[in-house]
C-alpha cells in the first residue's frame, strides 16, 4: 500500500474544522488510488488521521496521542478490495468514528471499528439489498421517524435495472441498516460529502452526479427522512471536483469547484437562511497554472489581521488563501501545481 503520509499530515494540519463541527460535515479526500480522511477515532479528543488504498482495501491509521504527534500503525484490512466509496461517522457509538467502505463490483459495505491503536477489528457486514453496485457511501444523520443519535448512511449504486442509478438512504439501527427510500439518479454520483453550515442545524448531503456530457451539484436535505432537493448547479463540466469553506467570511459556505489539469476554478455562494438554501453566481479565477487537487483547512498560527492572498506552489506544498473565517482561524485551499512555487495576491489573479 503506498502511504502518502505526508499529504495526510498536511490534511490533519489544514482541517477547516474542529472536532465540534466535524461531526456535521465530512473531512475526506480523495485522489485517484487512495482516500485521505481524519476523525476522532479512539474517543481522546484529538483529530486522528488514516489512509484508505483502494485497490487493496487496506488502510492505516495514524493516531494522534500526543498533540501534533502521530503514531502509525501497520495497515489494517477494511474487508473488500476495489473501493470506490468510503466515509468516517458514528456509525457504531456516538463517541467515536468509525469508518464505512464500498464497492460496486463486490456488491458490499463494510464498517470498521478503529478505536484501538494496538490491534485491528473485523471489519462488518452492513446489509445491502437496496442496489446493485453500491459505488458512494456517506455517514449522515437522517431525520424523521426511529432516529437515533447514530450515523445513518447515503449509498449511491450503479448496477440497477431498469434504472442503473439509484439514490438509497438506510436506518442506521444498529444491525440490519433498513431501507427508508430510494430514488433514481440522472447519472452515478460521486465526490459525495456532508457539509454543515451552520452549528445546531441539520448537515447537508452533497455530491455530483456525472452525465453524459456534464455534472450537476446536488446538496440535499435529510432532515425530514426523505431526500429533498435543497440546491444544485448544473452544466458543470465533466470531471470537475469541489470543496468547500467558509472562504469569504460570510457565515455561510462556498463551493469551490475546479477541474483537475485546468487553471480556471470557480466559487460559488451556499447561502442558507430560514431553512432555505441557494447558489449564487459564480466568481471565476484563472490561475495560469493546471490544478492538481485543492484541500480546504485553516491555519491555526493566523492571526485575525492576517492578510488575504493566494500562494501558489509546488505540487508538494502549496497554500491559496481565499479568505478567513470570523474566528482567528483563516479558510484555506492548498491548490497543488506542477509549476515552481510562486506567491499571487488574490486580487491580482485574472478573474473571469
Amino acid at each position: 500500500m503506498k502511504a502518502n503520509v505526508l499529504f495526510a499530515i498536511a490534511l490533519a494540519a489544514n482541517s477547516a474544522l474542529s472536532l465540534a463541527a466535524e461531526r456535521s460535515s465530512s473531512s475526506i479526500c480523495e485522489t485517484a488510488t487512495e482516500f485521505f480522511g481524519s476523525g476522532d477515532f479512539d474517543g481522546d479528543g484529538n483529530s486522528d488521521l488514516v489512509i484508505v488504498d483502494k485497490e487493496s482495501g487496506k488502510y492505516r491509521l495514524g493516531y494522534q496521542l500526543k498533540p501534533g504527534a502521530f503514531t502509525w500503525v501497520e495497515n489494517r484490512p477494511g474487508g473488500i478490495k476495489g473501493i470506490s466509496g468510503f466515509t468516517i461517522g458514528k456509525l457504531l457509538t456516538n463517541n467515536l468514528d468509525a469508518l464505512g467502505f464500498t464497492s460496486p463490483d463486490a456488491n458490499q459495505i463494510t464498517v470498521v471499528d478503529v478505536s484501538s491503536s494496538f490491534g485491528a477489528s473485523r471489519p462488518l457486514n452492513v446489509p445491502f439489498n437496496a442496489g446493485l453496485g453500491p459505488n458512494t457511501l456517506v455517514a449522515i444523520d437522517i431525520g424523521g421517524p426511529d432516529n437515533t443519535s447514530l450515523d445513518d448512511l447515503f449509498v449511491a449504486s450503479i448496477y440497477n435495472s431498469p434504472e442503473p442509478n439509484l439514490a438509497s438512504l438506510l436506518r442506521n439501527d444498529g444491525s440490519q441498516f433498513p431501507k427508508l427510500i430510494e430514488t433514481p439518479l440522472t447519472g452515478s454520483a460521486i465526490h459525495a460529502m456532508r457539509l454543515g453550515l451552520h452549528s445546531g442545524e441539520p448537515s447537508l448531503l452533497c455530491y455530483l452526479v456525472a452525465g453524459e456530457k456534464s455534472s450537476d451539484f446536488h446538496a440535499d436535505d435529510l432532515s425530514g427522512g426523505t431526500i429533498r432537493a435543497a440546491a444544485t448547479a448544473g452544466d458543470l463540466p465533466l470531471g470537475v471536483e469541489y470543496v468547500s469553506g467558509d472562504f469569504r467570511k460570510k457565515g455561510d459556505a462556498d463551493l469551490l469547484f475546479y477541474k483537475p489539469g485546468d487553471s480556471k476554478l470557480q466559487v460559488r455562494p451556499l447561502d442558507a437562511a430560514s431553512g432555505k438554501y441557494q447558489i449564487g453566481k459564480s466568481d471565476s479565477y484563472d490561475l495560469g497554472d493546471p490544478i492538481q487537487r485543492a484541500v480546504v483547512g485553516h491555519d491555526p498560527a493566523s492571526s485575525a489581521g492576517s492578510k488575504e492572498g493566494l500562494a501558489l506552489g509546488s505540487a508538494s506544498a502549496s497554500i491559496a488563501t481565499l479568505g478567513r473565517r470570523r474566528s482567528s482561524q483563516r479558510g484555506i485551499a492548498q491548490v497543488l501545481l506542477p509549476s515552481t512555487a510562486r506567491a499571487t495576491p488574490l486580487g491580482s489573479m485574472s478573474k473571469r
